[in-house]
């Protein structure tokens, strides 16, 4: 009921100066009014961590303190009228001070979506409704170009002469960098950046995942710029012992990417 109960808010301030005692599920609101003012807050239920390191897992049985307040109204994570006169979230991270900690570490998504909202958003000074609708029905993947280039060097080094690989280098090559439902060339980058991610992040959490295999999960985190710098940079130390070398480790993945294609008939 309360979350019902926001159609009363007649402003962005009054809505997000009463955030706190929705009790939704935790969810970005995003606000304008009829004056012009524009906010952004947390509507749902945040612990008052009691001063406990939001990023640090500890068992309640051992911390000193425990979470059993709701997070007082003075540190509730808002924003009103930035000074850019943009607000965008693709459920990215808004800013990073105190009351960001107050989030715990969020499982917030990558960059790039983000990223690309915030671009266009800054490109006009003035924005209409087809011009949002054109950032909203945006399909263009523009981190993705990287993996593409990535992904070319290593189909001009494989072995194979499949006509398969052949195929697989024309559709590479003449991706449009959108995410479109007939574009093969976009499925086969993601898939090699879907993949090589999690080769990699299986190696270098390895230690981790022996420490809590329970509860550890490396796919937390947001690791995209992480990941692509490894990749990218391919030091000596950070390479699976499996592989004599990261191209070797490269045309690994784009062969499981083609035998999967296979089994698909």
């Amino acid at each position: 009921m309360q979350a019902l109960m926001t159609e009363r808010y007649k402003s962005a301030s009054e809505f997000i100066s009463d955030s706190q005692n929705t009790n939704l599920p935790v969810q970005n609101y995003v606000l304008a009014d009829t004056e012009g003012h524009i906010g952004w807050t947390i509507a749902g239920f945040l612990p008052d961590r009691n001063g406990t390191d939001p990023y640090e897992a500890i068992y309640s049985s051992k911390a000193d303190n425990v979470w059993t307040e709701k997070l007082p109204k003075g540190k509730w994570p808002s924003l009103l009228d930035p000074e850019s006169q943009r607000i965008w979230t693709a459920n990215n991270r808004i800013f990073g001070d105190d009351k960001y900690k107050a989030m715990g570490s969020g499982d917030f998504s990558e960059f790039p979506r983000a990223y690309q909202i915030r671009e266009k958003l800054f490109a006009l000074d003035k924005h209409s409704a087809r011009s949002l609708a054109d950032i909203q029905h945006d399909n263009s993947v523009i981190f993705l170009k990287r993996w593409q280039s990535l992904l070319l060097q290593t189909l001009e080094r494989h072995a194979s002469t499949e006509p398969v690989i052949t195929r697989f280098r024309e559709e590479v090559s003449n991706w449009n960098g959108r995410a479109e439902i007939q574009s093969f060339g976009y499925t086969l980058i993601r898939d090699f950046r879907n993949r090589l991610t999690v080769e990699v992040l299986r190696h270098i959490t390895q230690p981790c995942i022996a420490f809590d295999p329970e509860n550890f999960d490396r796919f937390r985190f947001m690791t995209e710029e992480a990941i692509y710098q490894i990749v990218y940079q391919q030091p000596d130390y950070l390479l699976n012992p499996v592989f004599d070398s990261w191209e070797n480790q490269f045309s690994y993945v784009v062969d499981e990417i083609m035998k999967s294609i296979h089994d698909r008939g």
